[in-house]
Formats: structure tokens, C-alpha cells, sequence
């Protein structure tokens, strides 16, 4: 790639992967920066947190336009959500995990499709990316503006803008939603009874094998804490947090909220 006389920086695959052979991963920046109010100030922002090991679960947390993140029943709201792809290929190849990074999220959905089913879902654009319902300017500006956006102490941290490059590299359709894949077919891995996905994000559903019925769903109570926090306009930050070999859980994410 260094023989191609730059070529390869000029190509969004080249540049994530160059930056994954530079050598030593590069120190993460503080993740409390991303939660203080002047992140995006005046936004609504759905941070998931995920471990650099995409099978282990997430969480998914949301804070309101004030810069307060939603509490229910006096507690932090919180549930877990997967970012791994049936794929388990990196963020920036089509179909492989969800990228980290910033996307903006412009509305909910009813998605038609039989694998994510009739649960409100959260639809996000990535950087640069062509979209049917939200116009260029939009993720042009999202691209555009995509450092200025970041934390003084995240801007130069490569693995932020996974989602910057894939967005260039052509990604299209991540948004976050529910599932109505059998959770059986999973049971032996961390992450059941979350289903893998194309690379969207994705949390727990149980629907019932008797009458279809849904009995379970993270998914509306994300879709809830969204509308509580001011509605489904604002932006998605997905994050790893380090490389334990275990879920997310509340107790992981408080001290970067002190």
C-alpha cells in the first residue's frame, strides 16, 4: 500500500486498515468526555457501549436534549445491545460489525422485514452515506463536520472513525432494532438471546411459540427512553470500551458518569 504513492489513503479500506497495522493500538481517550454535556450539546444521544470482542453483548444507554442521561425507577436506564454481525468481519466491510462512531439517527421505522419484525426500530445514516429517506446535505454535513463534533481528547483517535470511513466506503442501512429470529439457534454463545444481524444493532425480543405474540422487548424500551429523552432526532455514538471477555453491564459504565 505505501508503494501506491498514496493511492491507498485515498481508499476508505486502505485507511482503516492502515491505521490498524500502524502498530500499537492507540490508547483509548477518556469515555467520561463523551458523556459530559457539551458532547453534541442540545442532543439527544443513544451511546452503545460494546467490548472490542463483539460477541460479548453491549449496553445501550440514552441522554435527553438537557445533557441528563434517562433514569426509570431512579435508575440509570440501561439494556443490553449486540453490534455483531453474522459475519463477525470488521465495521468497515459491508454486512460486518457495527462500525464505532457517530451516526445520525432521523426517525423511527417499521421495518417489512420477517427477521427484524413489527417493533418501532431507530433509524440512523452513517457519514457520506446515499440514503432513499434522508437527503446528501444531511450525511455530507454529518461527514463534514464529523471531527469538529468529537471531544477535544477523541479527534485523533483512529478507531472513532470507523464509521466516518465506512460511511465512504459505501455502508448503507445500520440502524438499531428488535428481532424475531429463533433465540434457539444461539444458545450456545455469549450473546444469546440477542441474534446476530447484517451489522445493525440489536437487542432482545422473545416473541411466543404458541400465538406469535410478543413477550419480551429491550427493543420498545429503547424505542420508550428515545421518545422520553425528546424523540428520535439526534445522534447514535457506538463505542468500545475495552476488550473484557464478558457483557456490558451498569456497573462498567457508572464511573465514567461521576
Amino acid at each position: 500500500m505505501q508503494q501506491q504513492a498514496g493511492a491507498a489513503t485515498e481508499i476508505p479500506f486502505f485507511t482503516v486498515l492502515l491505521n490498524k497495522l500502524s502498530g500499537t493500538a492507540p490508547k483509548r481517550p477518556p469515555v467520561a468526555d463523551l458523556l459530559k454535556p457539551d458532547f453534541l450539546p442540545g442532543e439527544m444521544v443513544v451511546y452503545s457501549f460494546q467490548r472490542k470482542n463483539r460477541n460479548y453483548p453491549g449496553l445501550v444507554m440514552v441522554r435527553g436534549r438537557d445533557g441528563k442521561m434517562i433514569r426509570e425507577a431512579n435508575k440509570y436506564f440501561a439494556v443490553p445491545q449486540l453490534a455483531r454481525s453474522n459475519t463477525n468481519m470488521p465495521g468497515y466491510i459491508s454486512n460486518g460489525n457495527t462500525p464505532q462512531g457517530i451516526f445520525k439517527i432521523f426517525g423511527f421505522a417499521v421495518s417489512q422485514s420477517s427477521f427484524i419484525g413489527p417493533t418501532t426500530n431507530i433509524q440512523m445514516v452513517l457519514p457520506y452515506e446515499h440514503s432513499m429517506d434522508v437527503s446528501d446535505t444531511v450525511t455530507s454535513l454529518l461527514g463534514d463536520n464529523y471531527r469538529f463534533m468529537l471531544p477535544h481528547s477523541w479527534k485523533f483517535y483512529a478507531p472513532v472513525f470507523e464509521a466516518y470511513y465506512a460511511g465512504k466506503a459505501g455502508r448503507t442501512e445500520i440502524i438499531a432494532h428488535g428481532t424475531t429470529v429463533n433465540p434457539d439457534y444461539y444458545k450456545k454463545q455469549p450473546y444469546y438471546p440477542i441474534s446476530p444481524t447484517q451489522g445493525c444493532l440489536c437487542t432482545k425480543e422473545i416473541w411466543s411459540i404458541m400465538d406469535g405474540k410478543r413477550l419480551e422487548s429491550d427493543q420498545q424500551k429503547l424505542v420508550n427512553a428515545v421518545r422520553k429523552a425528546g424523540g428520535a432526532d439526534g445522534y447514535c455514538i457506538v463505542i468500545e470500551i475495552d476488550d473484557l471477555q464478558k457483557p456490558v453491564s451498569t456497573s462498567d459504565i457508572l464511573p465514567f458518569l461521576k
